[in-house]
Parts: C-alpha cells; structure tokens; sequence
C-alpha cells in the first residue's frame, strides 16, 4: 500500500490485530485522569505562546514565525512537562 510506504504504519493506516494493539496503547494516554494531567500544562504552553506572539508584533501587527522551529519547541516543551 502507498500509504503505509509514504506516512508509516501508524494507527491512521494500520488494520486489523496492528490496529487494535496501536489504538489500545493511546487510549490510556487519552483517559480522563491523564486528560486532567495534562491540561494545565497545555493552557499554560498555549498561553505562554499567545505571549511570545504578542512580544514579537511588529509595529505593522505582523510577525515572521518559524512555524517548524515554533511547534518542535513547542511540543518538547509539552512533552517533558508532562512526562516528568
């Protein structure tokens, strides 16, 4: 399958016993408990974001973002609040 060759077999493109193995391991990440965890330090990074946004306008209301480098910190950020 072309698909699996360009985007990997993740739980989007997975089928049968692979799938059901992939789909079982997210759904404890997306639990309720976790769900509580976690969302505080989303808030945060996103309000954190709305600020470094708000910093950085220009004086026109624009701003160039690096939108790579933005989401990679961004997600690292997120990922090693959360994990520790």
């Amino acid at each position: 399958m072309i698909n699996t060759n360009i985007l990997g077999m993740g739980l989007l493109f997975s089928e049968g016993a692979e799938h059901k193995r992939q789909k079982r391991i997210l759904m404890g990440l997306f639990s309720v408990p976790n769900l509580k965890k976690i969302f505080p330090v989303f808030r945060e990074e996103a309000e954190g974001f709305t600020r470094w946004l708000d910093e950085g306008m220009g004086e026109d209301g624009r701003r160039v973002v690096d939108g790579e480098l933005m989401i990679q910190t961004r997600y690292f950020s997120m990922v090693s609040a959360v994990s520790c």
